[in-house]
């Protein structure tokens, strides 16, 4: 047994890396129609300044190969979208794609940078970046975005927190590591319409958000076709008793 337990360890190990690499290449094949993401998390970031001063919002989409650390971050999956403000690098999303999903792993801030301030308007940021996946969903014909449960995730079980996880300042980190995944991850899913919790995964359809803005704009438009009929009407009434 005492054999056993690193060789189903490394087995474990090159499974995920092999895992990992095949979303790479699916990544790669799709990776012009994934590029907008660039633009819905900008607009979306940008969008919480309106009536300030906006900071200058850069978004990049990289593609990863494994694991990899970029701007302070060990990403979990190879589709990486970080945002710099004001040239400082201040968050990541890691994603993957699996036919007609897309995948969240990772919503992760940058060590250093703090949304107290002048940038408290984007606190919000883990929900922005999931509507940004949304927005990507309905555009480009996805049926669901998925958002990984917290204790489903990679650093879950083995946390970037640079201390050994047998001493007492890892044991601390590992905690404070536990406590931010169940609060980006869960707690921004938990907090969005149209969330539902599956064993691994928070599950949104993208079907029934088109439905229901389709829905919507057919009831606006009965209302503004109803508006301008008894406009009509009285107008016809109004002429007659010229």
């Amino acid at each position: 047994m005492g054999v056993l337990t690193p060789l189903n360890g490394n087995l474990t190990l090159v499974c995920a890396r092999i895992r990992f690499y095949k979303h790479y290449l699916v990544a790669r094949r799709r990776r012009a129609k994934l590029k907008p993401i660039e633009a819905f998390v900008r607009d979306r970031l940008q969008r919480q300044f309106v009536g300030k001063q906006a900071p200058i919002v850069h978004v990049k989409m990289q593609l990863l190969k494994r694991w990899k650390k970029v701007s302070g971050i060990t990403f979990d999956a190879p589709i990486v979208v970080i945002a710099t403000i004001d040239s400082v690098p201040a968050f990541g999303m890691a994603f993957e794609v699996k036919g007609k999903e897309i995948r969240i792993r990772q919503l992760q801030g940058v060590r250093g940078f703090s949304t107290r301030g002048r940038y408290h308007p984007v606190r919000a940021w883990p929900r922005l970046f999931v509507e940004s996946c949304q927005d990507l969903a309905l555009m480009d014909g996805y049926s669901r975005v998925l958002v990984v449960r917290a204790h489903r995730s990679y650093s879950w079980k083995r946390p970037d927190s640079g201390y050994a996880l047998e001493t007492r300042e890892g044991i601390g980190r590992h905690l404070e590591i536990r406590s931010r995944l169940m609060k980006r991850l869960d707690g921004t899913a938990q907090s969005m319409p149209g969330f539902e919790v599956e064993k691994n995964w928070w599950v949104w359809r993208a079907g029934r958000e088109k439905y229901s803005r389709e829905r919507e704009k057919s009831q606006v438009a009965n209302i503004n076709g109803n508006s301008q009929n008894r406009g009509g009407a009285g107008s016809k009434v109004a002429t007659r008793w010229q």
